[in-house]
């Protein structure tokens, strides 16, 4: 059986909440601080998969001092 599911490029606050186990005001605060990119399309805001990626292997060599 192949995946024939569609590749996701961004996710919105609440997933990228949900996949780190933060808080949705974390991930706003972290978006607002410059440490987590985002964008707008519309009103949604939306977080690249490479921001949240970048993220983790910054907190990973830094110790997690977010």
């Amino acid at each position: 059986m192949s995946d024939t599911s569609p590749t996701r490029f961004a996710f919105r606050k609440h997933e990228v909440a949900s996949a780190l186990g933060i808080s949705e005001r974390k991930v706003h605060d972290l978006i607002k601080s410059g440490e987590l990119p985002s964008f707008k399309v519309g009103r949604v805001v939306l977080i690249p998969v490479a921001g949240v990626r970048a993220f983790i292997a910054a907190q990973v060599q830094t110790g997690g001092q977010a």
